[in-house]
């Protein structure tokens, strides 16, 4: 399998509500670091240290660099990376979706490939996880829409979700109403069910609104002028059904450039020259391998069958046989 690598581009002005519960998540993990350093505490020192690990820029910059220089594609996708990857899949300019985040699936990749990474491997060997949309969408008895929905009310980074229903309810609820806002209206008046705010538009009186005829006259004219605000979960929805993507693509698996990436590795990342060049030397095999070598003349055309010669063929084959058999007896005769 040849890789392509996909960045995120700009994110959703709807993830900056995830992006800053990330945000909080992070300083809290900062937080818990420094208590658990104050008490000397290893193992809690360790497990905040891995929540505070991330790419920055540059970090992304120096990743687009090494691929590049071993001769992978890179694309930057307009906005969410995951998006564009379940594009150019459905494009069929890739095979497979490769990623953690579910929400691949969401925007319907035909595949999806987890557990990719070596931390995810064991013992009993790789446990790379293959899911094929279609057959699990088929499986779950949902259209793309109505999976679309459950997907926004099991939770999403565009928005919150209704709390207090968990995978069974949400998928239960989906196969009995079929979509959100049958649902809200099934669940609003249930106590142990939570709808988010920005989820149902404010249909309550102005604190100021007048009481008389005329007041009442120029609330409903003012009332009808502002346009009411989308729900959270229908801006979520679009996202997935409308993302900005780019399929216009062309991706080239180019020979690695041996001298610059071992120049990047040795001498601006600090990696052992030996281990760089043994590794190096086997994505060039890796490269030679999977290039597609040169076409044959005959592949450019199709055999199609004649049955007038091929009866023929068989006719002068039979009497070559015969006549060589005459010979075989007439040799056989001579020595007696």
């Amino acid at each position: 399998a040849k890789p392509v690598f996909v960045f995120e581009g700009k994110p959703p002005a709807m993830k900056s509500g995830e992006l800053q519960k990330r945000r909080e998540r992070r300083r809290k993990a900062e937080e818990e670091l420094k208590k658990a350093a104050d008490e000397d505490n290893k193992e809690e020192m360790d497990k905040q240290s891995k929540r505070l690990a991330r790419a920055g820029r540059k970090e992304n910059e120096d990743c687009k660099r090494l691929l590049r220089l071993m001769g992978v594609p890179v694309i930057l996708a307009p906005m969410e990376a995951e998006a564009e990857a379940a594009a150019l899949c459905k494009a069929g300019k890739v095979w497979a979706t490769g990623t953690e985040d579910m929400d691949a699936l969401t925007f319907a990749t035909p595949i999806l490939i987890r557990k990719l990474t070596f931390a995810n491997q064991s013992s009993k060997g790789p446990q790379i996880q293959s899911m094929n949309y279609k057959k699990a969408v088929e499986g779950l008895g949902l259209t793309h829409d109505q999976f679309v929905d459950l997907c926004i009310l099991l939770g999403c980074d565009y928005c919150d979700n209704i709390k207090g229903i968990g995978p069974k309810t949400a998928l239960k609820l989906i196969r009995e109403h079929g979509c959100i806002e049958k649902i809200i209206d099934a669940v609003k008046d249930i106590p142990k069910y939570t709808i988010p705010k920005n989820w149902i538009p404010d249909t309550g009186k102005d604190e100021n609104e007048t009481t008389d005829d005329e007041g009442e006259k120029e609330n409903s004219e003012n009332k009808e002028d502002k346009e009411k605000p989308t729900p959270a979960y229908v801006l979520a929805r679009d996202l997935f059904h409308n993302h900005e993507v780019d399929t216009d693509v062309e991706l080239k698996w180019k020979e690695p450039q041996k001298e610059e990436l071992t120049k990047f590795l040795v001498e601006d990342a600090g990696f052992s020259p030996e281990r760089v060049r043994t590794q190096i030397e086997k994505l060039c095999k890796a490269h030679a391998a999977n290039r597609k070598p040169q076409a044959r003349m005959d592949s450019f055309f199709k055999v199609v069958s004649n049955p007038a010669a091929d009866a023929k063929r068989k006719k002068k084959l039979e009497l070559e046989r015969a006549k060589k058999k005459q010979k075989a007896g007439a040799k056989k005769k001579g020595k007696r």
